[in-house]
């Protein structure tokens, strides 16, 4: 046996061990979506737009294992990837990429003092990831600046300078409003 065949003897073609996961994301954020693949090291990844198998839309310097997504218009975008190795190639299955309003969710608002200038924190669901996608208003009052997204489930803002007493928070993301959540400004 020559030393081509003892290497091709042990040459394995890639399989893709775990696929890109179809998820469902609001209109204009990006998605993440990563692959898995099993074989002979080293490989190549190409990720494609539309269905598995139609190589006519290859994404252009998307060749990592990892591919995230421009912010996505609203409706379905369908991804998949081929990994390339040496022995051969394997394509993954379509990811579906929903993207969609979503209504934003308060649970809680937490703040340890509760007062004007301190920080406070909402939880929830569905907040935008881009802060100026998110809008808090509380007692009425917009609060953009003093806002962070800290992701699509916590928001961190400063409470404006307004009265104590009984207040009502609610947030909107690109223009859709959430429930309305009771807040005690100190």
């Amino acid at each position: 046996m020559t030393w081509l065949s003892e290497d091709l003897a042990e040459c394995r073609v890639p399989s893709i061990t775990t696929q890109p996961q179809s998820q469902a994301v609001i209109t204009w954020e990006p998605a993440t979506l990563s692959v898995v693949a099993d074989g002979n090291a080293p490989f190549t990844y190409q990720w494609y737009s539309g269905f598995n198998g139609d190589t006519s839309s290859p994404i252009p310097g998307a060749k990592l294992k990892r591919y995230t997504t421009p912010g996505l218009s609203p409706g379905t975008h369908n991804y998949w990837v081929r990994a390339t190795n040496m022995c051969g190639i394997a394509d993954s299955n379509t990811a579906a990429i929903t993207a969609g309003v979503a209504v934003p969710v308060i649970t809680s608002i937490r703040s340890q003092k509760s007062t004007p200038g301190s920080f406070a924190n909402i939880f929830g669901s569905n907040f935008s990831t881009k802060r100026r996608n998110n809008t808090i208003f509380i007692g009425g009052v917009a609060v953009t600046k003093d806002l962070w997204a800290v992701s699509s489930r916590r928001l961190r803002f400063i409470i404006p300078d307004m009265p104590p007493g009984m207040t009502y928070v609610y947030v909107t993301v690109k223009g859709v409003s959430s429930n309305t959540k009771k807040f005690e400004v100190k």
